[in-house]
């Protein structure tokens, strides 16, 4: 398997926590960045508990340099709907 093929293979939270740690950064210095616990983005982080809002995966995005957060915002969420 290729590092391309890992990384598609990758859930929401695992490439959370992919990108903070190539950047360097903890989970309390992102979280203080977007005004959230570090237990919420531990939790994001092991794909548990409530989906982010718009608001945390811009911040997310921004944080992490990652443009295409914010469309699997749209997809998540559609999601998560559907399933209510």
């Amino acid at each position: 398997m290729t590092g391309g093929a890992q990384r598609e293979e990758e859930t929401f939270g695992q490439r959370i926590k992919r990108r903070r740690r190539e950047l360097g950064l903890t989970q309390r210095q992102v979280a203080e960045v977007l005004e959230i616990d570090f237990t919420y983005l531990s939790k994001l982080e092991n794909d548990r508990g409530e989906p982010p809002g718009e608001q945390t995966i811009r911040g997310l995005s921004a944080v992490l340099h990652e443009a295409c957060y914010a469309q699997r915002s749209a997809t998540r969420r559609s999601a998560h709907r559907m399933r209510q």
